[in-house]
Formats: C-alpha cells, sequence, structure tokens
C-alpha cells in the first residue's frame, strides 16, 4: 500500500504502495507485510551532559564559524577524517532537518553517533517527542534508508543508521532538486498536518470511509478492507463493525478486538505514530488505533507496516472478517465476478481488488493509477453493470489524456464497468 509521490510518481520498494497520496513509495501488494507493535522498551540511561560529546551541539552554543565546526573521524566511520558544519536553524524556517538536528542527541540512546532502525523506532514510539519533534521522527522514520546514504561516513554499506554528517550534507541539498530531501521534508510538513486535523476523540460519528487516508505504512490491503467495510455500514445504525471492534479503555489503552483472534490492546498512539500511521482525521483516533493493533496482529517487532505478510491479497480481508474468498481475475469469468459482487454487497461484506506489478521495474501506473497496491470496492450497479473503487489515499484514479482525473474530481473514487474492473484489476477478495 504505497503512497503517491508529490509528483504522483512511483519507485519501487518490496512492499505494497506504501503511504499516503504524497510520496513516491511503493509497495508491492503480493508482499507487503506488517509487523508486531510492542511495549517500548525503557530508555537506555543516558550519560550526563558533561560526559556526552559537545561537538553535537556546538553549532547551536557559539555562532563563530571556527566553533560551528567539528571533527567528524572520532563519532563516524570514515573513510577519512573530515571537517563538517553542522547546519545552525535558521530563524523563521521550521525544516525536518532543524528538528533532527536539535534531537539527535536524545535519540542516539547508546551514543555511538548514529541513529540506528531501533533508536528511530523508539523515538516514533516515544509519546515525550510531541509536535514538531514527533513530525520529524515520524519523517525519519520513513525516509532512514536514503538519509543514512547521503554522506560517505561507513565503511562499505551505508547500514548503521543516521548520523550528523548525514544530516550536514541533507541541509546542503536544501534548495536544490534532491528527491530525499523533498520527500523528506513533504513527509516532515504532512506529519504536522496530521497532528492538526486528528481528532483525538476515538470516533467523532460513525466510522467513515471519506475521512480515511492511508499513512505512510504499507498497509494498503487493511486501509482498503477497512474502507469497503465503513462504506457498508455507512447510514446503517445497526451495522457498527468498525465501532464494535475498538474499545476505549479510558486509561490511555483502546482494545481491539479482530474476529476469531483473541483481543489485542494498545496504548494511545504518541504524536509521531499519528504522523506516521493511517488516519481518519476530524473523524477520530480510529484508523490509526486499529492500524496499531493490526501491526500486532501481523508480527510487529517496533512500528506497525514493518514485517509481516500484511499485503497478501485478501488477508486484511480475512483478519477485519471471518475469512476471505480470493479470485484471480484472469482466471475468473465476468459472470462469475457480477454474481460474487451481487452477494457480497447484498450480505454487506467487505470487498478489496488489488492491481499487482509484473516486475519491479516495469510500469508503475495503469492508465493512472498506482500498481502493487490495494484499494477498496465500495459499490456495485447491477442494472448498470458497473464497480465503484476507492483508492485508500484519498486521492490519484485514473487519468484521461491531460493527465487529470477523468471524472473531474481527484478523490480517489472512480466507477467503471465490470469488464473495464476485470482488466483493470489482478484479484479481488470477498469477505465471508
Amino acid at each position: 500500500m504505497i503512497a503517491p509521490a508529490r509528483s504522483e510518481t512511483t519507485t519501487t520498494t518490496n512492499r505494497s504502495t506504501d503511504v499516503e497520496a504524497n510520496d513516491t513509495t511503493t509497495d508491492l501488494a503480493p508482499v507487503e507485510t506488517a509487523a508486531e507493535e510492542t511495549e517500548t522498551p525503557a530508555s537506555t540511561p543516558r550519560a550526563s551532559d558533561d560526559t556526552r560529546s559537545s561537538a553535537r551541539r556546538r553549532h547551536l552554543a557559539d555562532s563563530s564559524a571556527s566553533q560551528q565546526q567539528f571533527r567528524l573521524q572520532s563519532m563516524f566511520e570514515s573513510r577519512s577524517p573530515s571537517d563538517a558544519p553542522l547546519p545552525a536553524p535558521v530563524e523563521g524556517e521550521d525544516r525536518f532537518v532543524d528538528r533532527a538536528i536539535a534531537n539527535f542527541d536524545d535519540w542516539d540512546t547508546d551514543d555511538d553517533g548514529h541513529l540506528s532502525d531501533s533508536e528511530i523506532a523508539d523515538a516514533v514510539n516515544d509519546s515525550d517527542n510531541t509536535g514538531s519533534d514527533a513530525a520529524a521522527a515520524a519523517a525519519l522514520h520513513h525516509r532512514q534508508d536514503e538519509i543514512e546514504e547521503l554522506s560517505d561516513d561507513e565503511w562499505g554499506d551505508e547500514n548503521d543508521g543516521v548520523t550528523l554528517r548525514d544530516l550536514a550534507e541533507y541541509n546542503d541539498r536544501l534548495g536544490g532538486d534532491d528527491e530525499t530531501v523533498s520527500q523528506t521534508e513533504f513527509a516532515y510538513r504532512d506529519g504536522q498536518r496530521r497532528l492538526r486535523e486528528t481528532s483525538r476523540e476515538l470516533f467523532v460519528g460513525e466510522a467513515s470511509i471519506e475521512h480515511m487516508r492511508q499513512g505512510r505504512i504499507g498497509t494498503c490491503d487493511l486501509n482498503a478492507a477497512a474502507g469497503s467495510i465503513a462504506a457498508q455500514d455507512h447510514g446503517d445504525p445497526d451495522r457498527n463493525r468498525l465501532e464494535d471492534m475498538i474499545a476505549d479503555n479510558g486509561d490511555g489503552t483502546y482494545t481491539v478486538s479482530f474476529p476469531d483472534e483473541d483481543p489485542i490492546t494498545v496504548d494511545a498512539p504518541t504524536d509521531a505514530e499519528i504522523a506516521r500511521y493511517s488516519t481518519a482525521g476530524e473523524n477520530g483516533l480510529w484508523m490509526t488505533v486499529l492500524e496499531k493493533a493490526y501491526g500486532r496482529l501481523e508480527g510487529d517487532t517496533a512500528v506497525a507496516g514493518d514485517g509481516g505478510d500484511g499485503a497478501l491479497p485478501g488477508n486484511a480481508v480475512s483478519n477485519l472478517t471471518d475469512g476471505s474468498d480470493v479470485d484471480f481475475l484472469s482466471h475468473t469469468t465476468l459472470d462469475t465476478t457480477r454474481r460474487k459482487l451481487r452477494s457480497a454487497f447484498a450480505n454487506h461484506e467487505a470487498v478489496t481488488a488489488h492491481i499487482h506489478r509484473d516486475m519491479p521495474w516495469g510500469d508503475s501506473r495503469r492508465d493512472g493509477i498506482p500498481m502493487g497496491h490495494a484499494y477498496s470496492v465500495i459499490g456495485y450497479d447491477e442494472a448498470n453493470d458497473t464497480v465503484t473503487v476507492r483508492n485508500p489515499w484519498g486521492r490519484t484514479e485514473p487519468v484521461d489524456a491531460d493527465g487529470n482525473a477523468a471524472d473531474g474530481t481527484n478523490d480517489g473514487v472512480f466507477t467503471m464497468t465490470v469488464a473495464e474492473f476485470d482488466a483493470m484489476f489482478t484479484n479481488v477478495a470477498y469477505g465471508e
């Protein structure tokens, strides 16, 4: 479950299309995974301020050029000794890199000069990170693989974590056309927007698909299944499956009861998780809570979406209902698809559609919509032989010759004939 890029182009990862519709990551639905969320481990005892490396923040303490330099040789696995300026925050600007540098010492809990995968995940899980600091932690978690490649400060592969030298190189690229910088800053600002817009109440009214937006994690299958359920239950007071699934315990925790599974209790999402995960915005915190619990169901180790098998076609439908029936459309007749759609909507069952990507280096879009992605099927009109589908990003859909939404509104919702649906998608999962 992918998230779109600002330019609405995608690049390949090993996951289903990742993130909300403003990023370039593409996740491949057949192999996407979700990982189990665990309690945040206690922080490693930190050295006193006197014993910590004063060089990391020297640029904040003095404005002179000589004192804004620090020697990297003792801090990084550099190939050669190097001096590099640590960028000072620019007054009046709000940038990811400024918040990342300001929090570097706190997030680097083992004081080794690298923000490792686990330390960045801990920063996302830490409720003490709020506001812009949380948005920076979320953006760093999303783009850490690209950021740690920015400077050549390790022997061999750049895989020990993000360093201050990486952030200094990041700063040098600001204002240019560097994709890592532009996408990270965009993720940072988008995280801030999510923090502003997300209600901290669990539900504000009924669960609404209109407010759902996939986050910057490859969980399109979950979003597609939950969206289809929300659409099926809309306006019916006797069907509130998503509301019934999630309980507020009144103590800062929530319990999610997936069908045929033991209930899963999670802490309230941190600000960084709200910035990183899927959201229902002003409709409430429920989608973020659901995704956090789903990560644990799928075997997460730190942050939802980091591992597991969440992108297997029909996996989320099965987990949110009593099972799933998956049809590969290349081996299914149109009449069979019509019959199953008619039955599913008559019985208010979740339906999702998946469009697989043939090869990692092949086209990432088909007729304007992302491949390697899952979609909510939210309507079937038997009389007109049409299917209505929604992209979990809440945008990006089939386009016309000018590249604009073919139906005139880029809200992620589009309608096509059953024959067009059959040609567009790879498989369909029906709830049971």
